[in-house]
């Protein structure tokens, strides 16, 4: 038993070097080796959905960061991580129901993500109402969502009727 934990001690080590040096691809084989030995671990998991993430395999990201949180994870960045997987994988009203839950914990980032999901479905005049309703709150006057309502406002006839009172009651900051 002691030679196996100290194999997986080691296994896990090199899988962190081998993510850290940004090898991805070869940090997920041995990530394979450690979870058929050393079973799901949650903190692994999720690690390892972002690390599948990066080498382009979102629904084996999205899997993976789902048993993550099955077995308890639940940090922040894990919430944020779950939205944008669930938006790059085109499940958009998942992705629109998933950020109503989470808006009250961080109102811009999932704002934003939820209009996207919005706009990435195809529904431009919900996804437009949403930015609206978003740029017209302090806490998520952002870069980001400024240059999502002006891309969303562009769209109709009659966009800059929507960006010129808008516009008037942005922060100094934007």
């Amino acid at each position: 038993m002691t030679d196996n934990l100290q194999t997986l001690k080691e296994l896990s080590v090199k899988v962190n070097e081998l993510a850290q040096s940004y090898r991805y691809r070869e940090a997920l084989q041995l990530s394979d080796r450690l979870l058929e030995d050393g079973g799901p671990n949650k903190e692994h998991l999720f690690f390892r959905s972002i690390w599948l993430h990066k080498v382009g395999r979102n629904s084996d990201a999205l899997a993976a960061l789902n048993q993550s949180i099955e077995l308890g994870f639940n940090e922040f960045t894990s919430k944020v991580l779950m939205a944008k997987l669930l938006l790059i994988n085109k499940k958009f009203e998942q992705c629109v129901i998933y950020c109503d839950e989470n808006f009250r914990n961080a109102p811009n980032i999932f704002g934003k993500l939820k209009t996207d999901a919005l706009k990435e479905s195809g529904d431009l005049k919900l996804a437009l109402e949403r930015v609206m309703f978003l740029i017209q709150r302090e806490d998520c006057q952002t870069v980001d969502i400024v240059d999502l309502f002006l891309k969303l406002a562009v769209l109709p006839i009659n966009g800059l009727d929507l960006i010129n009172p808008v516009a008037a009651k942005l922060s100094k900051k934007i």
